[in-house]
């Protein structure tokens, strides 16, 4: 089994900036949020779990799931949101072990927004946090989606601190546009590398 780095941070800090360095320096990357909707798209278990709970209305006719019929399932219902967490994410940590025994690569990392919440944490050796300033995180977020200012606010504010995400972390990353990534970076490997050997 590889070495397994778990990447969090809340929304615009920057998390798929430091999975891009690391995949530049040869670390394969398994990104969550992609590998829950192939789940929830191929596996027949999770299939029929979400249509016994929530109805076929969940799939289109060719098996692809209905984002948008789901969402509308789990808005501001937290047993839903609950539910469907349950069913889902020990099935992206079973798929993510299973992952890392096939990838050829001494260390490997995976990015999850909700690393701690999932679950997905205890699946990984090291942990970091890369977090950015509210206001850095506010204008990354607006410019990458279509969600206004004060959308991508009440997102932020029900993600979970960045002290407290710090506090669980092993390291943290600092990606304001004004602190340079590399060294911080390169930092880090330099301590797993020697806590590896």
């Amino acid at each position: 089994m590889p070495i397994r780095i778990g990447i969090t941070g809340g929304i615009g800090s920057g998390k798929s900036v430091l999975s891009r360095i690391l995949h530049c320096a040869g670390v394969p990357v398994y990104d969550c949020d992609t590998e829950a909707k192939r789940i929830m798209n191929d596996n027949a278990e999770v299939r029929e779990l979400l249509v016994q709970h929530f109805g076929k209305e969940c799939y289109t006719p060719d098996l692809q799931l209905d984002r948008k019929y789901l969402a509308g399932c789990i808005f501001g219902n937290v047993e839903n949101l609950r539910l469907v967490n349950s069913i889902v994410h020990p099935r992206v940590k079973d798929d993510f072990l299973l992952w890392c025994n096939t990838v050829k690569s001494p260390v490997v990392a995976m990015e999850s927004a909700i690393l701690f919440e999932s679950g997905f944490s205890g699946a990984v050796d090291f942990i970091v946090c890369v977090y950015a300033d509210k206001e850095v995180c506010i204008t990354r977020a607006c410019k990458r989606s279509s969600l206004s200012r004060e959308e991508v606010v009440r997102r932020i504010d029900k993600q979970s601190s960045t002290e407290k995400i710090i506090e669980q972390s092993d390291f943290s990353i600092c990606n304001n546009p004004d602190t340079p990534l590399l060294p911080q970076f390169e930092k880090m490997m330099g301590i797993i590398g020697d806590k590896i050997l």
